[in-house]
């Protein structure tokens, strides 16, 4: 059975959120007279403003988007700022909300920005006259993402378009007698070569350079984003098949199909022998690792001499997952971040100018250089800069390889709850079916109990 720790972490949170959501309701309810209306209000460009931003904690990407939005739109003075860490734990949005102390704008992703539009909490985005040219150039399916019930788009994605491939360490490679010829194209043939790559370089009887790399836990989506969904979806034949029903309100797992993909990466640890049994997170940058599945940030981290020993000794391949299913070619997900407006900013169209400049083409080379987070804008992929990359053209048009957005719903506790099953099956507690089994399990009563809170909340 699948260890009870992390489900009841989740179900407390859940529980605590919703509680958090009556007591946001009724604010919402009481403030409802004074609340912006869409585009209302014409902009003072004579009269500064300062727009408060929960974003991204980065010293020098808040500093460089910070000066450059008072450059470009001389009465603004943009304020960002990491999100805060509430007294005793909960929502930090939910807490702000209640306090009345919520930034003009906020990052989130699709999941958890669908329940703070839900009660209110929320500007819709795509009422804005040029929201339409302004996103024209983002894959709709990411826009779709941050649509609610009544039509509106109120969370946008910006960038963070992240899909995973395979890095390989090219002098293992080299010395494993491997070339590009070797390169896999199917699972089977990754298996093949992880093997070769595996050694005991110093005689003591004990591997000391493995093959590939698998996540530290399931737990925070690094299984499922980095293989679950790739595998799933190869198993199934289908990008669309989800583990979460389009309405958030049934579970649509398809058990053997998870089953398999768990089957897969735990027989790289158990039976293939060509991963690290310890599963220490992100050693592929101490050398010790031949190959590792990530994404384009990775890339920063290993041309940086102070976090890597392998700086000019790696490349990237697709992810390899044919010959498990239905599926005719490799299946990836995207990642997303969004950005989000307060319903009860007193400045909508200068924090609209804001998110404007984060979707443009300085904008999201700005998080591409400083975050590593691929834009979302596909015009940008022409920049130099961004072509100058060596993950760039990988990561934007890999060979054989689609890309897809993953669950609109309940991603966090999807990975928090299915991907655990990983770590039950390597511990030996569980045949994969049987583990599988369980999380869906678990995750039927999240969902059963989300649903009913919000019946409670909202009467629907």
């Amino acid at each position: 059975m699948i260890r009870k720790g992390n489900d009841e972490v989740i179900k407390r949170n859940t529980v605590i959120l919703f509680a958090a959501f009556v007591s946001i309701a009724l604010l919402v309810s009481a403030c409802s007279n004074n609340q912006n209306k869409g585009n209302a209000g014409v902009v003072n460009k004579d009269e500064i403003v300062t727009i408060t931003y929960w974003g991204y904690a980065q010293p020098e990407y808040q500093q460089q988007v910070e000066k450059r939005v008072s450059e470009v739109f001389p009465n603004i003075r943009l304020k960002i700022t990491g999100f805060p860490t509430v007294t005793g734990g909960g929502d930090p949005i939910i807490s702000a909300a209640a306090a009345g102390t919520l930034p003009d704008l906020f990052n989130s992703n699709p999941t958890q920005g669908s329940a703070y539009s839900s009660i209110g909490l929320t500007q819709p985005l795509s009422t804005f006259e040029d929201f339409e040219s302004v996103t024209k150039d983002v894959d709709q399916n990411l826009i779709e993402s941050g649509r609610i019930e009544e039509g509106e788009v109120h969370n946008l994605i910006f960038n963070g378009a992240n899909s995973v491939a395979m890095y390989y360490n090219t002098r293992l490679w080299a010395e494993a007698g491997l070339t590009e010829a070797d390169i896999p194209k199917t699972w089977d043939e990754l298996v093949e070569v992880a093997k070769k790559l595996t050694k005991d370089t110093d005689g003591d009887g004990r591997i000391d350079q493995y093959g590939i790399e698998v996540p530290t836990s399931g737990i925070g989506g690094g299984f499922n984003f980095n293989y679950g969904y790739p595998l799933y979806w190869s198993i199934t034949g289908s990008p669309t098949d989800g583990f979460i029903s389009k309405d958030g309100k049934e579970v649509t797992v398809d058990i053997p199909a998870y089953a398999k993909a768990i089957e897969l990466v735990s027989d790289l640890v158990l039976n293939h022998k060509v991963a690290p049994p310890e599963r220490t997170q992100d050693i592929f940058p101490t050398g010790t690792t031949a190959m590792m599945a990530n994404g384009p940030h990775m890339e920063l981290i290993l041309n940086d001499p102070n976090k890597s020993r392998v700086v000019d000794e790696w490349d990237v391949f697709p992810m390899p997952t044919l010959g498990l299913g239905k599926a005719t070619v490799n299946y990836m997900p995207v990642g997303g971040r969004t950005v989000m407006m307060s319903k009860h900013t007193k400045h909508p169209e200068e924090a609209w100018e804001v998110i404007k400049f984060l979707l443009s083409e300085e904008g999201q080379m700005l998080g591409f250089n400083l975050l590593g987070e691929m834009p979302v804008v596909k015009t940008v992929y022409d920049h130099p800069d961004f072509q100058a990359r060596r993950t760039a053209g990988i990561f934007t048009s890999l060979e054989n390889t689609e890309f897809y957005a993953r669950d609109p719903y309940y991603y966090s506790i999807i990975n928090n709850t299915l991907s655990p099953a990983l770590d039950t099956v390597l511990a030996g507690n569980a045949s994969p079916e049987d583990a599988v089994k369980a999380a869906v399990t678990s995750l039927e009563a999240l969902v059963k109990e989300d649903i009913a809170s919000q019946e409670a909340l909202y009467g629907k």
